[in-house]
């Protein structure tokens, strides 16, 4: 019998039991065995979920968060960067412009010195053309003059000898000659 008192006595501590889980948790259908176990299952869970999945889905997102802010601060940095550009890109060609006006404004004055010095150079040259010009009239009129004269005193000389039919001599001639030029010169 004393394997049926312990049997009884087990018995009895499992409806003790029983009857304390009927209390209030008893009332509310649950099972405090099965209630800690299930809370002991749930807390391993948790922890396995946090440490595994918890922990590096926030590291992940919190990554993928920063990678994100750099991407918007690298995009307001293009576009300042872009925006300077811009400004830079139009201040070089105003400076541009104003270097090609000076080059054109200092070529046009460079080609008006130039044309000058040209026009300046032309006109000498012209100048000096007339003047050789005059210089070589001025020889072909001593030279005609001279022919001229040479020819003219000969034909006084044979005038004067038909008016005086009489020849004269070489030293008369000539005498009368130059006395005929420089009347001739006179007119």
């Amino acid at each position: 019998m004393a394997g049926i008192t312990t049997n009884t006595t087990e018995e009895n501590h499992v409806e003790a039991i029983t009857e304390e889980s009927v209390g209030l948790i008893g009332t509310l259908g649950l099972n405090s065995q099965l209630f800690v176990a299930q809370l002991f299952n749930f807390t391993i869970v948790f922890l396995v979920m946090w440490r595994f999945v918890y922990k590096p889905l926030t590291k992940l997102m919190d990554e993928r968060s920063a990678k994100i802010e750099k991407g918007l601060k690298d995009a307001e940095a293009a576009a300042k960067a872009l925006m300077s550009a811009e400004s830079e890109k139009k201040d070089v060609i105003a400076e541009a412009k104003r270097e090609a006006m000076r080059i054109v404004t200092d070529a046009e004055a460079a080609a008006k010195v130039e044309q000058a010095q040209v026009v300046a150079k032309s006109r000498a040259e012209i100048e000096k053309m007339v003047q050789q010009g005059k210089e070589v009239l001025a020889q072909e009129k001593m030279k005609m003059t001279e022919e001229l004269q040479g020819e003219l005193g000969g034909l006084v000389a044979l005038a004067v000898e038909k008016i005086v039919h009489e020849k004269m001599d070489g030293k008369k001639d000539k005498e009368l000659i130059a006395k005929a030029l420089a009347d001739a010169k006179k007119i």
